[in-house]
């Protein structure tokens, strides 16, 4: 499938041609999946859907069904509705670059990855300083002792009040990520 950052990957190895394109804001047919995606980000981002949040409330909309994920029609729909400008074809191939694991379908995590696209160099690299800093016994993945050694609640405002433990600020910290993740995973 098509890459989200770097050079346009095409398939095929051809991009296929339309003889004029069209006199509207349409993008011609031989736009890259790269250059559709491209116009999909700042389409949806016009529309308010800049932070995780909003990117949530655009996928709830368009989930017509409640299935939690979106099938073509319902991404063909969307793209018409949030008035992103491309023909249901583009709309078409442009699921298949969402549909990372080819099920024919979408689910949040493969629209959010879809739309906010892959990091730079420069922050995979912070990521990863980061990551390393978090795992301190090197093993390769992060778990609450982990965690429970370098987050200092110290100086939380409700622990220096006396209002809640240090143990208590972490659970809440644990906590948001988990409930990100209840909310748009379909728990």
């Amino acid at each position: 499938k098509g890459g989200f950052g770097g050079r346009p990957q095409q398939r095929g190895g051809r991009q296929q041609q339309q003889a004029a394109a069209p006199k509207d804001d349409t993008p011609p047919m031989n736009y890259s999946e790269a250059q559709l995606m491209e116009i999909f980000r700042k389409k949806l981002a016009a529309r308010g859907a800049r932070g995780i949040m909003g990117l949530g409330r655009q996928f709830k909309i368009a989930d017509d069904d409640g299935s939690k994920s979106l099938n073509v029609e319902e991404f063909q729909k969307a793209c018409h509705d949030f008035r992103i400008g491309i023909t249901p074809e583009q709309a078409a191939v442009l699921f298949k670059v969402f549909d990372r694991d080819g099920s024919g379908s979408i689910d949040y995590d493969e629209f959010l990855r879809g739309v906010r696209g892959g990091m730079n160099q420069f922050r995979q690299d912070l990521c990863m300083k980061a990551f390393d800093i978090m795992d301190r016994d090197h093993t390769g993945i992060i778990d609450i002792n982990d965690i429970r050694q370098r987050f200092n609640a110290k100086q939380h405002p409700d622990v220096k009040s006396g209002k809640k433990t240090e143990d208590e600020v972490l659970c809440e910290f644990l906590d948001t990520f988990e409930a990100h993740h209840t909310d748009h995973a379909g728990s």
